[in-house]
């Protein structure tokens, strides 16, 4: 159970957030079975549930308290790594286990915003964008207005805690781009037009 797919997460001093697949095995007959929630938001009931978060060359921290959210419309569950947790960059193991739970390791990598130079990662400042939460679209200024869809590599709502579009999880939701707009299908009534976003792109 889990994603095998690496994914980035970025030490920007915010809360990131890792997409997963969860499993439950039954005690009595040993019986597997997908861990699935019922509506956005819900936090995963397992009794005993431990997050562990392992950076290079240091012990294993437990994450307190383990925050596991449904996504409903990606159809997986988010783990919250809080910003204080992350420490270094590189790979990361994050193993998520509790009672009548299939443990699961999941790989990570921590990764962070170059600005400027060839190919380089960017974090599109808050003062660039317009996000209309009611026509599912974000306006970008000036010079970002150029940037293609295949140059974006995230959306995330951090003030939801939303991931809006990421080409690291498989099940994504798509998005366009028409001059400087971006239009997303993510779709979740508690997103609002004042929210933060964090927009991470590759700049060519």
């Amino acid at each position: 159970m889990g994603d095998s797919m690496t994914q980035k997460i970025y030490r920007d001093g915010t809360d990131q957030y890792v997409m997963t697949r969860l499993g439950g095995i039954d005690p009595d007959t040993g019986a597997q079975s997908i861990l699935l929630g019922e509506s956005e938001g819900d936090s995963l009931d397992i009794e005993n549930l431990v997050i562990v978060w392992s950076e290079y060359k240091k012990e294993g921290e437990a994450i307190t308290p383990p925050v596991i959210t449904w996504d409903s419309s990606a159809g997986m569950w988010k783990i919250l790594i809080p910003h204080g947790n992350i420490t270094q960059y590189g790979s990361v193991w994050l193993n998520v286990s509790g009672t009548a739970m299939i443990p699961v390791a999941i790989e990570v990598e921590t990764v962070h915003e170059i600005s400027g130079g060839s190919g380089a990662e960017k974090i599109i400042p808050r003062t660039y964008y317009e996000l209309s939460a009611a026509a599912n679209t974000i306006t970008l200024s000036s010079p970002y207005n150029t940037i293609t869809e295949e140059q974006i590599i995230s959306i995330r709502d951090l003030t939801t805690g939303d991931v809006i579009y990421s080409c690291e999880i498989p099940i994504k939701h798509t998005i366009s781009v028409s001059s400087g707009v971006i239009t997303f299908t993510y779709d979740n009534n508690s997103i609002a037009a004042g929210d933060i976003l964090q927009i991470i792109v590759n700049q060519v």
